[in-house]
């Protein structure tokens, strides 16, 4: 058999390979771009779930109150009231879930930062109250602590929290407050 005779023979067979892989490459192509177009509308879908989670959940009126809570009282008064101390935790508790799925990416910060940048500034009041809290587990944990050795450590024990490094990040972004015109 000549060489002209081989690939005169062998043609067919190449040329139809050949088409078939092209035919496979396009299909898998295809299937590859219509799972990414599925997964993008699911991760999108997930991100509204979410956000419509986070915001009933801070939309209740059960939040009204420990948000109102936390902001019309002084320390003093949270060391001496449970409930007080339930509306505390239940603030401190949104906005480290809040910076936990921030600082670990598990939905883009843009959607929650839209919705919620204002109202980070809660943790200004929230702040101080929840290290006087850390100072008190502290100072029962490990009595033999001198006092500033317990304030410092409650005070790092706070400032590395997700929802201080959330404040620290947002705070600087906050929308400007409406004033009036004779202001």
């Amino acid at each position: 058999m000549t060489a002209q005779q081989y690939a005169e023979f062998w043609l067919p067979y190449a040329v139809g390979f050949a088409t078939a892989n092209f035919i496979l490459l396009l299909l898998l192509l295809v299937l590859v771009i219509a799972l990414w177009k599925t997964l993008t509308v699911q991760t999108r879908q997930n991100a509204a779930l979410v956000l419509t989670t986070l915001h009933g959940a801070y939309s209740t009126g059960e939040m009204y109150d420990a948000i109102q809570t936390v902001l019309d009282w002084t320390q003093p008064e949270f060391d001496k009231d449970s409930r007080r101390q339930k509306h505390r935790r239940m603030v401190l508790h949104f906005w480290e879930f809040i910076g936990t799925l921030v600082r670990f990416e598990v939905i883009k910060e843009e959607l929650l930062r839209d919705r919620f940048r204002d109202q980070i500034s809660i943790w200004e009041k929230v702040l101080p109250i929840q290290t006087r809290v850390q100072e008190k587990i502290i100072r029962e944990r490990q009595p033999n602590l001198a006092d500033g050795e317990i304030t410092t450590l409650a005070t790092r024990e706070v400032e590395t929290s997700s929802a201080h490094w959330l404040y620290l990040k947002w705070k600087d972004s906050r929308r400007p407050t409406w004033r009036s015109r004779d202001d």
